[in-house]
């Protein structure tokens, strides 16, 4: 409003003179704004349960403080279906509702201090719910919205409070599985190994519809759901957020777990995962998956009998093991071309097996190879690996193949930058990188790899390798190999508290280490390329009983392109680290 403010002199003997001087103005405010944080509001009508949870914020742009907070909030709660006469809530708007028909009922002042409140609705109930800030000169803010001008939240929401009305939406995860989301309820079926370790982790979140979660309840093969307490099934509520120690079935046959979440208002969801266990033997020693597409470079016949050479000349393998219909998978059928999209080994299959190499070129058809499918896609790898099984993984663009696109084929996007928990080479392979690199054939002369090499001052844990200058596609130009992976950050692995690592003093007093090894670096044909000395293999073991899943290889690179003398010594010493892995032993858990 207006404003004077007169100026007058003072002398020694207190006198006073006459107005010698006066200033008018008129002072003005910025009135603040609130906004609702939760629930996620709109312009439509939110279904809620019994019981909800406001929250809001504001801005109050002429605020003395540096935070530019209002002082406090004035809000009120209207029940629309008993006000006099009862409004109906599909055309109540805010002003009607908030000035004229609920004048009677007062706004709650609340200091800035606290913002939120929650209330106990009756249902069926329809309700309107709005509040507003205050500066600290007292200015209100006059407006109530549902959507602010600019698209923003407003400050103002409609909602109908139903027995049976807003629910939490509940994620469950297992690594060696995938994740299932679901809002009141939710059924999902997956195929196990027997002797496989699940471990379940799930989280909820009721802010949609302005709910509170209070706890989480799971169980294994529950006879009735709706019953509650003890000898039910379920293993009661708390806020633990999955499964401590792992889940195993040691036998064929279907299984059901099933996790529940429930907010402060009684509401909730279950997730139902049907487990179909499948027998794991892990009876054959090794099989090599051929996943390789078109039969063009390398030339079928010549990476098939790389292989069997390979295979025969160990000296680790029985004749009945080295037949070649036993010992060789291929992805893509004879000569790489018979199936367009791969055939991918069931479950059962690969639990034959205790080691199973994958060699993959990643391209498949489309980028919709064996290995994208089996690992990420279907989850097969993960749970081989679960269940005990060893995995050795070499090739072209192998990380590619390990990260889908949406729409399931390998990601040929580099580089790969945060590779996190969640993703299959982390998860399983245990990559621990924030990035990785493939020049795909652009420079071969200069990116080309032509070797690898231990890591400088690092223990040789294999023999070096070169290149078969011979081998190199006739194709595809340049003195190195290309479509190789190499991991540019760190290049020394680290083990990683995700990994679930057991390296306390009492596991190490009782012989028991997890770690990750650095095997090798690249040797480029450029010496000055910023692929050279690049990490581009690695291996996960852990000697612990309770570890998480079998020993683990990574290779970026194709070992077919090494000379056959390197790779028959680095094969023979990786097989025997291999062997030294024992299966798990069984039973460990009965569920």
């Amino acid at each position: 409003g207006m404003h004077t403010v007169y100026v007058r002199a003072q002398d020694n003997d207190e006198t006073y003179s006459e107005v010698s001087a006066k200033l008018g103005f008129t002072a003005e405010t910025i009135t603040p704004e609130a906004e609702i944080t939760r629930p996620n509001i709109g312009s439509g009508i939110l279904q809620v349960g019994s019981q909800i949870q406001i929250s809001w914020d504001g801005l109050d742009p002429d605020s003395p403080e540096p935070r530019k907070k209002p002082s406090d909030y004035l809000f009120k709660l209207v029940r629309l279906d008993t006000l006099n006469p009862p409004i109906p809530i599909l055309t109540a708007s805010p002003d009607f509702v908030m000035w004229k028909a609920s004048a009677h009922i007062p706004w709650t002042f609340q200091s800035a201090e606290t913002t939120n409140t929650s209330y106990f609705l009756d249902t069926p109930g329809n309700y309107m719910f709005s509040v507003r800030a205050v500066d600290v000169a007292g200015a209100e803010e006059p407006f109530v919205e549902f959507v602010r001008a600019d698209g923003d939240p407003g400050n103002t929401f409609k909602m109908s409070a139903l027995q049976a009305g807003g629910q939490p939406e509940l994620r469950v995860t297992e690594p060696s599985l995938g994740t299932i989301a679901a809002t009141g309820a939710g059924v999902v079926e997956y195929e196990v190994a027997t002797g496989q370790r699940l471990f379940f982790e799930w989280i909820a979140n009721a802010e949609s519809y302005g709910g509170v979660v209070e706890g989480y309840n799971w169980g294994i093969n529950i006879p009735d759901l709706d019953r509650d307490g003890p000898n039910s099934g379920w293993r009661g509520w708390s806020t633990l957020t999955g499964n401590l120690d792992p889940i195993v079935f040691n036998t064929p046959g279907t299984n059901v777990v099933n996790v529940r979440v429930r907010d402060t208002g009684g509401v909730t969801t279950t997730i139902t995962i049907i487990l179909t266990v499948i027998e794991f033997e892990l009876s054959r020693e090794l099989l090599v998956v051929d996943d390789w597409k078109d039969g063009i470079w390398p030339r079928d016949d010549a990476h098939d009998a790389f292989w069997m050479e390979t295979l025969t000349n160990s000296g680790r393998l029985t004749e009945e093991e080295l037949i070649p219909e036993v010992i060789m998978f291929h992805s893509h059928g004879d000569n790489d071309i018979e199936f367009r999209d791969p055939d991918l080994p069931k479950l059962e299959f690969l639990g034959k097996y205790r080691t199973i190499i994958y060699d993959t070129s990643a391209n498949g058809y489309n980028g919709r190879s064996g290995l994208v499918n089996t690992g990420p896609i279907r989850r097969h790898l993960g749970s081989y690996l679960r269940a005990g099984g060893k995995l050795w993984v070499t090739g072209e663009s192998t990380v590619a193949a390990m990260l889908p696109t949406v729409t399931g084929q390998a990601d040929f996007a580099y580089p790969k930058e945060g590779i996190m928990a969640g993703d299959f080479p982390y998860d399983f392979m245990r990559l621990y990188t924030s990035r990785v690199e493939n020049d795909k054939n652009v420079d071969n002369d200069k990116n080309g790899i032509i070797g690898v090499r231990s890591l400088p001052n690092q223990p040789e844990f294999l023999p070096p390798m070169d290149i078969d200058r011979e081998k190199r596609s006739p194709i595809i130009r340049g003195e190195g190999v290309g479509s190789w992976d190499a991991i540019f950050d760190p290049i020394f692995q680290q083990d990683d508290s995700q990994f679930h690592i057991h390296n306390t003093e009492d596991d190490i007093a009782n012989g028991y280490r997890s770690q990750i090894d650095s095997l090798y670096v690249s040797v480029t044909n450029d010496r000055r390329s910023t692929f050279n000395n690049k990490l581009v293999g690695t291996r996960w073991s852990d000697t612990h009983p309770d570890r998480r899943h079998g020993r683990v290889m990574w290779f970026g690179f194709p070992v077919y392109y090494m000379l056959n003398e390197d790779f028959q010594e680095v094969f023979n010493t990786a097989f025997d680290w291999f062997k030294e892995e024992s299966a798990f032993e069984k039973p460990r858990q009965n569920q």
